[in-house]
């Protein structure tokens, strides 16, 4: 009897589990789309990159030193849902919303036009 009262006290703690759900601020990430220390409402606060290159295998997030890397490459101008994992056991869900707009420089008749992309705000789910 002892055992069950044990086994349903674990299977009660384990449904008070819950997600910890990160907010991402707007944050300029320049050609490369590469966000350095973005802000966040994490609490303590941790330092959080994320290296989303449109030319990349792999989307990249490093929250406080720990590097996560997605399973997908980084062609999409939104993330949703997608699945990042650490190397060993842990997973987190990032959603991830981008603005863009162009400029480009004449010389003489030549064009040079570059891309500049802006972190309008994100989510990260762990």
């Amino acid at each position: 009897m002892n055992r069950i009262i044990f086994a349903l006290t674990l299977c009660l703690v384990g449904l008070g589990a819950h997600a910890e759900t990160i907010n991402l601020g707007s944050d300029a990430c320049g050609l490369s789309r590469i966000c350095y220390d973005v802000m966040n409402d994490a609490d303590p606060a941790m330092k959080i990159d994320l290296y989303a290159t449109p030319t990349s295998n792999r989307y990249s997030l490093i929250l406080d030193g720990v590097v996560w890397t997605s399973q997908v490459g980084s062609g999409f101008d939104n993330i949703v849902g997608m699945a990042f994992n650490d190397g060993a056991s842990g997973a987190l869900t990032l959603n991830a919303a981008f603005s863009k707009f162009r400029t480009c420089t004449h010389s003489g008749r030549g064009q040079t036009c570059s891309t500049h992309y802006t972190l309008t705000g994100a989510t990260v789910v762990r």
